[in-house]
């Protein structure tokens, strides 16, 4: 999800710890396949991509991560908002360049 991720654990012994490392890692690779909006096949992106112009279907993890954002949106008064991508590419901070305030459009 456009980070790095170091995993540390302590373990009976080796085997024991590399299962739980690779389960780990598996499950971290299982919620990027459904909330990682770097990638385009994602159910995040796809629901982002193509929910306005058709119905998505959503697993349970999906739609409770959606709806636990749009609960803490109403509790903040507006102050986390879930939707910011467009907010993001309009300032260049995943674009790889320098950063930039964006133009009037």
């Amino acid at each position: 999800m456009g980070t790095v991720l170091e995993m540390r654990l302590e373990a009976g012994d080796r085997s024991e710890g590399l299962a739980a490392m690779d389960a780990a890692g598996d499950e971290v690779a299982r919620i990027e396949s459904l909330l990682s909006d770097w990638m385009p096949e994602s159910e995040i992106s796809r629901f982002s991509r193509d929910g306005n112009s058709r119905p998505v279907a959503l697993s349970e993890d999906t739609a409770g991560v959606l709806a636990r954002a749009m609960r803490i949106h109403r509790l903040s008064g507006g102050a986390f908002h879930p939707g910011l991508g467009s907010l993001i590419a309009a300032w260049g901070f995943r674009s790889g360049e320098d950063w930039r305030p964006p133009d009037a459009k």
